[in-house]
């Protein structure tokens, strides 16, 4: 093609078949950054989904692992027998005949706090605390619930001053099959006269994880979170080598055995709000944390001569 004919055909500007390939080639070439845009967006979705509830199950498991490594019981130390599960058991001088402030925590939290599956309690003792002197030598003994402290034979005798915390699992009334963690904290006396780090009451129970769906056992209406560890025998058999933990039922054994709790739980994230939907991409992930006690049970200031 000569020069003049080329100019004669640019003059005339693109031809049909060329506007139809060029407007073919910017849709495909448009589709597919579109495409790749919803799917950035969806791994992006998907990942702040999963990250955000992980982070979530963290907090809640790492704030239950401190619990159980500071306490000094599994169910209610002040108990015997079968009470020793079950919180308050009627020989608690602190909440057995009374009514924490606010009374106790309304439905759907179960009033029968007993040691379960989907129930952990756990006594934590009420330290000495001088804030005024760090070094003092007695900071962090555990101080006893003098006896006659609330009136004539109550308690009968010395007890160790507990602070009581309570997990239950409960449904989740906006997000039919989910359910909720929540923590209530039942403290220890404040002794007159005397510096001690117990915890201030959390009444009603605090939301500590949401969006829990299980795992759930046959029959059970309430998710199986929470199990509990002792030795075969004795810590320690012949040879110097560890007993295996296994994990036992707490109705048909001796608590004061207990020393380790195993949390287990099956999380969905959605990033939406309380009452919303499941959204489009929901995240399902599971978690598993085992965390034992390790108060030393022979060290007990003893401050009853303290008390008036």
């Amino acid at each position: 093609m000569n020069r003049k004919a080329a100019k004669r055909r640019y003059a005339h500007g693109f031809s049909i078949t060329e506007l139809l390939v060029t407007t073919l080639l910017m849709g495909l070439s448009m589709a597919v950054i579109g495409e790749l845009a919803v799917v950035t967006t969806m791994g992006s979705v998907k990942m702040t989904n999963k990250a955000d509830g992980l982070s979530a199950a963290r907090v809640a498991m790492n704030r239950i692992s401190t619990d159980v490594r500071h306490a000094r019981a599994v169910g209610d130390y002040y108990g015997a027998n079968a009470e020793r599960s079950r919180f308050p058991a009627s020989t608690n001088p602190l909440y057995g005949s009374r009514f924490p402030a606010g009374g106790w925590p309304a439905l759907p939290w179960n009033p029968n706090m007993t040691l379960s599956d989907s129930v952990l309690v756990l006594q934590i003792p009420v330290t000495y605390e001088n804030p005024g002197n760090q070094d003092d030598p007695t900071n962090g003994f555990p101080i006893m619930l003098p006896a006659n402290y609330f009136g004539p034979q109550q308690p009968k005798y010395n007890m160790e001053n507990l602070d009581t915390v309570v997990y239950q699992i409960v449904p989740d009334s906006n997000r039919p099959g989910e359910f909720i963690l929540e923590m209530a904290r039942f403290p220890g006396e404040q002794i007159t006269g005397l510096l001690s780090n117990s915890k201030g009451i959390i009444n009603p129970p605090q939301i500590i994880l949401k969006g829990i769906t299980g795992p759930m056992k046959a029959a059970e209406t309430l998710p199986s979170v929470f199990s509990y560890m002792t030795r075969t025998k004795k810590p320690y058999a012949v040879g110097g080598q560890p007993n295996p933990f296994v994990k036992v039922d707490p109705a048909s054994v001796d608590l004061d055995m207990v020393q380790g709790v195993a949390f287990d739980l099956e999380v969905k994230s959605t990033g939406l709000k309380n009452s919303a939907g499941d959204g489009q991409f929901p995240q399902y992930f599971g978690i598993h944390n085992e965390a034992f006690m390790r108060s030393n049970r022979n060290m007990t200031l003893n401050n009853t001569g303290l008390v008036p």
